[in-house]
């Protein structure tokens, strides 16, 4: 469910810049809604003094503004953000998305034309020292773009993992693959550290040399100026190695392939969804049968009936409860108790039935009556009639 219109311009939380119109196209052809479409609908408008243009809409469930700066370099970028800063005060992320240089190998993997980079850092290759014979980079601590924020680090770090980093490629693949019919490669996902600067960078020495010292695998033009106003995540698609042989016809898909990965990224990024979304902060207090004790240190658990039904061994009843019909994400509460076999989850007691069923796509809960049950892959809320999994009742 898409979130209503926003009422002000405090309910944006998202952030996202590109520096070329290809850039923002990429953008703007992901977006779930364009509120710039709605006619007859109040303009969320801007501050007083505020030059930016902006495009407004939603994405992966998301409030989200497009700023669209005049021009190349982390000067321009860091204008437009604080600019945007100033008219957008709850902006809780900044994704600056679009096209950029990249080192020919990650760590031993190499990265093909087209791939995708995530920061995890970011380092100012053109601020510094200039001697008569050298330039030395400034780069301690009180001189460097600061460190992403907690909540970022950890989001990288589990999607860091080959499991969510595969996942991150195909959904991005997929995105890519719809509604097209060309033939597409299929973009790898890497992390790590973008070298970022105001002049383009067209000498594979250099490259090398940033690889090398400062451990740089993308190279581009606007992180910079904006990692120090937001909390930012620079993504951004290969589309040349920053050599002598730059060219631009790899600049539309690795457009794409950015802002496609933009979007799948989004889909992961939790902060503040559920109150846009009109939904809680926290899952609701489930419903509770006496046959499922709250403690688990004296539990009885239910058991198998004969006739196929689960019953409650202190009244030899039939009962009740709730039916786990699969589960697929190793991260939630719900399998970290089915795992250790403690059945503790959301301060009850849920044991492993004879009805529990195993599978890699989702994780729902269902009550008899329809109550909404939560997705664990997913974190969204579901809710489905409970005959339509089985009955046990009488």
């Amino acid at each position: 469910m898409d979130p209503a219109r926003p009422r002000s311009r405090d309910e944006f939380k998202v952030a996202l810049i590109c520096a070329l119109p290809l850039e923002a196209n990429s953008v703007l052809s992901l977006f779930d809604h364009h509120w710039d479409d709605d006619d007859g609908s109040p303009r969320i408008g801007k501050a007083r003094g505020d030059p930016n243009s902006y495009s407004i809409g939603i994405m992966s469930g998301h409030h989200v503004v497009l700023a669209h700066p005049p021009g190349i370099g982390t000067i321009a970028a860091g204008t437009i953000a604080a600019f945007c800063k100033l008219s957008f005060t709850s902006i809780k992320l900044a994704l600056v998305v679009g096209i950029c240089g990249g080192a020919p190998m990650n760590k031993g993997i190499q990265i093909h034309l087209g791939d995708v980079i995530i920061s995890t850092g970011i380092v100012s290759y053109d601020f510094g020292r200039r001697f008569s014979d050298r330039f030395e980079m400034k780069d301690t601590l009180s001189e460097v773009p600061g460190r992403p924020s907690l909540e970022i680090r950890a989001l990288l770090a589990k999607l860091e993992t080959t499991r969510q980093t595969e996942r991150l490629r195909s959904a991005t693949y997929y995105i890519l693959r719809k509604g097209s019919r060309q033939s597409f490669p299929s973009p790898n996902i890497h992390f790590g550290i973008f070298s970022s600067g105001n002049s383009v960078i067209k000498s594979g020495e250099e490259r090398d040399r940033l690889t090398k010292d400062k451990n740089a695998i993308g190279f581009e033009m606007e992180g910079a100026g904006v990692w120090d106003v937001f909390p930012c995540i620079v993504i951004k698609g290969v589309c040349d190695y920053a050599d002598s042989h730059k060219n631009k016809t790899w600049q539309p898909f690795a457009s794409d392939s950015a802002a496609a990965c933009a979007k799948v990224f989004l889909g992961h990024w939790h902060s503040d969804k559920e109150d846009i979304q009109g939904a809680p902060n926290e899952l609701p207090a489930l419903p509770w049968h006496p046959a499922i004790p709250r403690d688990s240190s004296n539990t009885q658990v239910p058991s198998e009936h004969p006739s196929g039904q689960l019953y409650d061994p202190t009244t030899d009843q039939s009962i009740q409860g709730y039916y786990i019909t699969s589960f697929g994400d190793p991260t939630t509460r719900l399998v970290e108790a089915l795992e250790a076999d403690s059945g503790a989850w959301n301060n009850e007691w849920h044991s492993k039935s004879p009805q529990t069923e195993v599978n890699e796509d989702f994780c729902s809960y269902y009550t008899e009556t329809g109550t909404p049950g939560y997705n664990g892959t997913d974190g969204e809320f579901d809710s489905a009639p409970f005959s339509s999994q089985g009955s046990w009742e009488q």
